[in-house]
């Protein structure tokens, strides 16, 4: 989860909601929580690859649960560019690594391919394919290493903050302006739903699953609300507005005397979008093979070599590469957002239907106050979704008519439901 969203999109958020970033991190984390909610009965009633996909077939049908499934891919496949962008971005400002401009950014930048996003995703994809074994040792130690540089940024940080910059605390478009930060800064919570995709690689899915889900939530609230505070309290809305691309590389420089910090944060942020990049392309490749396994897409994305979906991680690699290095990072941000947000309405959707088609199932973790939760969770996301770009609702309508076109023509006469008719 702690990549972009942390390192980058914040001084987006910052710049639609000033000092009150922070409040638009709670109001994303309280929508992340009543997604989580759902998602973590669902992961305990039916602990499978899929995630998201697989609760929509057994409570939707087949049609839903395809589009749903569908759009997942395409959400977590720019998810995994965007933080592959994000590195690129931090390594070439911020570490001194100069190339070309029309090999270092995309066409919005004035460039023509982002080769180091590119490389970083290949470099990750690459190393899923030895195994999870290996993966999950390189990425212990990369998740401890960004944790460790985020609480060194706000430790020093909070002694060189100047709570005048929090005044006004609010934007001058009020509490508007907070959820439209918060629908940008949604982004940041984004990942912990990769849980539910590793389901059938987890020991005792039952209990660990949503015990992850929902204190992944609540430890990455508190980082990115600190982090929020500190990073106003350094820099006024008009130098936040000014350094979106990098704002906590713009915070370490206001910090007198304190340039070991930038040295030891910098190269840490790097390396923790690298970690969430790794993270993304495990979890897509493994939703790409329950899809297969249904029979929806070639079977060939479901075999499996010494316990990896060989040809799902590889086809997931090399499309996230092309998208990295090709496409914006605001735009593919946004579309995520927006994905995502509709995909976790679909899960609260679900537990409604399911609980009153299926009362009978008995679970470890219940959803509370069903429908009451999820009715809000539903309502929230919706709200969120209106303030996003034209151009992402754009994209996605487009994604999903071709997802459409894929099911008729291909999906719907390949599906093992159809194969036991």
């Amino acid at each position: 989860m702690v990549g972009v969203g942390i390192f980058l999109v914040v001084g987006r958020g910052a710049d639609q909601a000033g000092a009150g970033v922070s409040l638009s991190f709670v109001l994303a984390a309280v929508a992340s929580l009543l997604a989580a909610l759902p998602l973590a009965e669902f992961s305990t009633l039916v602990p499978a690859a899929g995630s998201v996909y697989t609760y929509a077939y057994v409570t939707l049908g087949e049609i839903f649960a395809w589009l749903i499934g569908w759009l997942l891919l395409f959400v977590m496949l720019l998810a995994a560019s965007s933080n592959a962008t994000g590195f690129s971005l931090f390594m070439q400002t911020w570490l001194g690594v100069k190339l070309p401009v029309f090999l270092g950014a995309t066409y919005d930048l004035g460039g023509l391919i982002n080769l180091p996003a590119m490389l970083l995703v290949l470099l990750g994809t690459l190393l899923l394919s030895f195994g999870v074994r290996n993966f999950k040792k390189v990425n212990k130690v990369m998740v401890l290493v960004k944790l460790l540089v985020i609480l060194l940024f706000i430790g020093v940080g909070a002694f060189f903050v100047q709570p005048t910059y929090w005044q006004p605390f609010l934007p001058k478009t009020g509490m508007i302006g907070v959820v439209s930060g918060a629908s940008i800064v949604f982004f940041a919570f984004l990942g912990f739903d990769v849980l539910a995709a590793a389901a059938e690689e987890t020991k005792d899915p039952q209990r660990s699953l949503p015990r992850g889900l929902l204190t992944s939530i609540f430890i990455t609230t508190l980082l990115y609300v600190a982090v929020a505070l500190v990073m106003t309290g350094l820099l006024t809305p008009a130098m936040l507005s000014e350094n979106q691309a990098a704002p906590i590389a713009a915070a370490i420089r206001v910090m007198t005397g304190q340039a070991w910090v930038g040295r030891i944060v910098i190269p840490g942020a790097v390396l923790g979008m690298s970690a969430s990049v790794l993270m993304i392309l495990y979890a897509i490749a493994r939703i790409l093979f329950a899809i297969a396994r249904d029979g929806l897409l070639p079977k060939v994305f479901a075999r499996v070599k010494a316990g990896t979906p060989l040809a799902a991680t590889w086809i997931v690699g090399i499309a996230a590469a092309l998208l990295a290095g090709l496409f914006p990072l605001e735009w593919a941000t946004d579309v995520v957002g927006l994905g995502y947000l509709l995909i976790l309405t679909v899960v609260s959707v679900s537990v409604i239907v399911l609980r009153y088609t299926r009362s009978d199932l008995k679970s470890v973790f219940r959803c509370p106050a069903v429908p009451w939760l999820p009715g809000i969770s539903i309502m929230l996301n919706l709200y969120l979704m209106s303030t996003l770009s034209a151009a992402a609702w754009k994209a996605l309508s487009v994604w999903l008519v071709l997802g459409g076109l894929v099911y008729y023509s291909y999906s719907y006469r390949h599906s093992s439901m159809m194969d036991n008719k």
